[in-house]
C-alpha cells in the first residue's frame, strides 16, 4: 500500500538506503522543476531540468548512447548526452609544424597529410631510392699485405662504406684463401667462409696417443695425425715402462710387480686376520669353582688342574694312574616270590626274599569282594532280579569272588536307592528340577535378584520396587503427618522451595498490584486512567500560506493530557498523510498542518482523517 507524503521530508543528512527510482515507460506529465524517473524503456533516469531553453527533460549525468561508426571518433558532446564524432582521415592537424620543404602543411586533414606521404614515398622508390634501408654505414675495411704464394690477394687499400651511397654489395679479400665472400641484396647480411683445409673429419688424441698438427705460413691446419706415445719414442727406459712395472695378474706374490705386491699383500691380510681370530679365542685365566671338586694349582701362565678328593671315611672314590676311580660292591638280589601255600584265611600270600632267602614280613591278599561294575537302574518288577516293585531305583553293584585263587566267581548287591537317600520335593519359594538341582524363588517386579552370591534387593525407585535405603527412611520419617505428596509449580517450574514478594499491606479499593522490579515487594497502585480515542474527518479547507490547517478543540476530542498520538491518513485510499501536528500545552488543542503541493488551493471535504489517543 503506497503512501502520500504531502509535505517536504528533511532527513537531517541521513542516507536513503535501498531506494528504487518510480521506474515509467514514458515521461510524467506536469513535471516538477528537477523531478526525476526511471526510464524503463532505455534504462536511463532523466530530470527535469528547467534551466534548458526550453525545459525539457534530460539524462541525469553524463549518459552517451551513441550509435557506432566505423573508423570515427568523439569530438563533441551536449548537454543532453549527444555525441558529434568525425572519421579519422577528416581530423584536422592542429599546431603541426611542418618540416621545411615538405609536403604536408598546418590545418591539412588527416586523409590529406597520409597521401602527401604516400606520394613521397612512391616517388623515392621510383627514383631508384630505398626508403628506410637496413644500409651499410661506417662499414671499415684495412688494407690487408699481399701474399704472392696465396689463392687470393690481399685488400689492397683501406676502404670505408657510408650510408650516404646506395650499397648492395661490396667484396672483401683479407688473408689467405677467404672465399665466398658475398652480402645479401635483402637482408644485408656479410657471409664470409673459409676454404676447407682438407683435414679429415673426426677426434685425434687418446689415453696413449697425442694428435701431431700441420700448420701453414698463414696459420692455418693443413694436417692431423695420431702419434702413439711409447717408452722408445719418448726416450724413456724400457725397464720402468708402465706395462713392466704393473705385471699381470697371474702374478705370484714373489714377483717384482704390482699385481705381485698387490697378492703379497692379500696373503698378509688374511694371515694376520687369522692370527688375530686365534689370539682373540685364547683363554684369558683359568680359576677354580668354590666346592666343585676341581683344583687350580701351576702358575698363572702355566695352570695346572686337578680333582680334589673328599678325606671323608668310607669315601669309596680314588684316584689311579687313569683317572678316578669308584670301586662298587656287588649288589644284592631282591625278588619279590608268591609262597606255594597262602596262610590260613587269606587268598595268597607274597614275601620279599634276598639272594632266594625269605626276609621281612609276609603279605597276606584277604578273600575280599572286589567291585567289578555299578549301575543305577529302574526295577521292571516281578521279573527284575533285584525283587523290589516296578519303578524302584536301585543301584546294581557287581563284585567278583572267589572261594579259590584259582576259581573266580560273579555276585550282585543290589542297593535300594530309598533306603539311603531322603526325597525332598519343592515347598514355598523352594524349586527343585528334574536333575535335583534346587533354586530359590524370586519375584524380580519387588527388586529381588539371586546369583552366585546370594539372594539380593535392589533399592527401589520410582518406577520399580525395592528396599528402601537409610536416607530414604530418613526422608520419610520427616514427613509430618498429614502431609501430601502435591508438588507447587512456580511459572511452570515444579520447585520444592519458591519464593513469594508479597505486598506489605492489604492497599485500597480499586487499586491494583505494580511489580516492584528487582525481588522486590509489588505495591498497590491506582489505576491508570483510561486511553480515549478521537477520530474525525477534515472540513472544507481553502489553502492558505500554501498548506491547509485543520484545527481540532479539546472539548471536540476530550483528550485533556498533552501527551496523545496523532495520525493523519486519506480516507479513501487509508495511505498515510504525513503532516506537522501541534498539541497545545495549556488548552490540549491539536492543529493538523498539511502543505498544499498540488497548489488545488481548497481540501475538499472528508479528504483526511485524523485519529487522536491519549
Amino acid at each position: 500500500m503506497s503512501r502520500k507524503i504531502v509535505t517536504n521530508l528533511d532527513l537531517n543528512k541521513n542516507q536513503i538506503q535501498n531506494a528504487v527510482i518510480q521506474p515509467l515507460a514514458a515521461a510524467p506529465a506536469s513535471p516538477a522543476d528537477y523531478q526525476i524517473y526511471a526510464n524503463s524503456t532505455d534504462g536511463i533516469i532523466y530530470q527535469w531540468d528547467p534551466k534548458l531553453s526550453p525545459a525539457a527533460w534530460r539524462p541525469v549525468g553524463a549518459v552517451y548512447n551513441q550509435a557506432g561508426t566505423t573508423g570515427a571518433v568523439v569530438v563533441g558532446l551536449d548537454k543532453k548526452g549527444g555525441v558529434a564524432t568525425k572519421k579519422v582521415v577528416e581530423l584536422t592537424l592542429t599546431d603541426y609544424t611542418p618540416v621545411e620543404g615538405g609536403y604536408v602543411a598546418a590545418g591539412d586533414t588527416v586523409q590529406k597529410a597520409i597521401a602527401a606521404l604516400d606520394a613521397a614515398v612512391k616517388n623515392a622508390v621510383a627514383g631508384g631510392g630505398e626508403v628506410n634501408q637496413n644500409a651499410f654505414s661506417g662499414v671499415k675495411v684495412p688494407q690487408q699485405s699481399e701474399n704472392a704464394e696465396t689463392e687470393v690477394a690481399g685488400q689492397g687499400a683501406a676502404a670505408t662504406i657510408e650510408a650516404g651511397a646506395k650499397t648492395d654489395a661490396f667484396t672483401i679479400a683479407s688473408g689467405d684463401k677467404w672465399t665466398h665472400v658475398n652480402a645479401d641484396t635483402k637482408s644485408k647480411t656479410v657471409n664470409i667462409g673459409h676454404a676447407f683445409s682438407g683435414v679429415a673429419v673426426g677426434t685425434y688424441g687418446a689415453a696413449d696417443k697425442v694428435p701431431a698438427v700441420t700448420v701453414d705460413s698463414a696459420g692455418h691446419v693443413t694436417g692431423v695425425e695420431e702419434k702413439t706415445i711409447t717408452p722408445a719414442a719418448i726416450g724413456a727406459d724400457q725397464s720402468g715402462a708402465a706395462a713392466a712395472v704393473l705385471g699381470k695378474d697371474t702374478d705370484s706374490a714373489a714377483a717384482a710387480t704390482v699385481y705381485g705386491a698387490k697378492k703379497a699383500a692379500a696373503a698378509a691380510q688374511a694371515a694376520a686376520e687369522a692370527a688375530a681370530e686365534t689370539a682373540g679365542g685364547k683363554v684369558a685365566s683359568v680359576g677354580a669353582t668354590e666346592n666343585k671338586g676341581i683344583a687350580i694349582e701351576g702358575t698363572a701362565t702355566a695352570p695346572t688342574v686337578g680333582i680334589k678328593l673328599d678325606p671323608k671315611e668310607g669315601n669309596a672314590a680314588s684316584l689311579s694312574e687313569a683317572g678316578l676311580l669308584v670301586e662298587v660292591p656287588a649288589a644284592a638280589e631282591y625278588t619279590i616270590a608268591k609262597l606255594t601255600a597262602a596262610q590260613d584265611g587269606y587268598l595268597a600270600s607274597y614275601q620279599l626274599q634276598k639272594d632266594g632267602n625269605g626276609v621281612g614280613a609276609v603279605i597276606n591278599i584277604p578273600k575280599d569282594y572286589l567291585v567289578k561294575d555299578v549301575a543305577i537302574k529302574d526295577s521292571t518288577g516281578e521279573a527284575d532280579p533285584s525283587g523290589f516293585p516296578a519303578g524302584t531305583k536301585y543301584i546294581d553293584f557287581t563284585v567278583n569272588t572267589y572261594t579259590d585263587p584259582q576259581t573266580p566267581s560273579e555276585s550282585h548287591i543290589y542297593l535300594n536307592v530309598q533306603d539311603i537317600a531322603v526325597a525332598y520335593t519343592a515347598g514355598d519359594g523352594i524349586d527343585i528340577s528334574a536333575e535335583n538341582k534346587i533354586s530359590v524363588k524370586v519375584v524380580a517386579a519387588n527388586g529381588l535378584s539371586v546369583g552366585a552370591d546370594g539372594v539380593k534387593m535392589a533399592l527401589a525407585t520410582q518406577t520399580d520396587g525395592g528396599a528402601m535405603s537409610a536416607a530414604d527412611k530418613k526422608k520419610l520419617d520427616g514427613v509430618e503427618d498429614g502431609a501430601t505428596a502435591n508438588t507447587i509449580t512456580l511459572n511452570g517450574t515444579q520447585t520444592k522451595t519458591p519464593s513469594f514478594y508479597a505486598p506489605a499491606d492489604g492497599g485500597a479499593a480499586g487499586q491494583i498490584l505494580v511489580a516492584g522490579g528487582d525481588k522486590k515487594a509489588p505495591t498497590w497502585q491506582d489505576m491508570p486512567e483510561k486511553f480515549h480515542k478521537y477520530t474525525a474527518a477534515n472540513a472544507a479547507i481553502a489553502a492558505a500560506g500554501g498548506a491547509f490547517t485543520w484545527t481540532i478543540t479539546a472539548e471536540a476530542h476530550g483528550i485533556q493530557n498533552p501527551a496523545m498520538l496523532a495520525q493523519v491518513y486519506e480516507a479513501a485510499t487509508g495511505a498515510q498523510v504525513l503532516a506537522d501536528v501541534a498539541v497545545s500545552q495549556t488548552n490540549y488543542d491539536v492543529t493538523v498542518t498539511i502543505n498544499d503541493t498540488d497548489g488545488a488551493g481548497t481540501l475538499e471535504a472528508n479528504t483526511c482523517r485524523v485519529v487522536l489517543f491519549g
